[in-house]
């Protein structure tokens, strides 16, 4: 019986982590280019802020 119960809730444990995760994957898809250009963004400012730190310290 414990085992019976064990597999039910495997099986139930990875149904729920599969639509988890096609869920996350398509939200992915959908922000991936926002994420980017973000992060993208994000990186040109800490270069800029990194070079302005450089010359204040000079």
């Amino acid at each position: 019986m414990t085992g019976y119960c064990y597999s039910i809730i495997i099986i139930f444990a990875i149904g729920i982590a599969t639509i988890v995760i096609l869920s996350l994957i398509s939200y992915n898809d959908f922000n991936m280019t926002e994420y980017l250009y973000w992060l993208n963004k994000y990186e040109q400012n800490k270069k800029n802020t990194d070079e302005k730190e450089k010359s204040d310290k000079k």
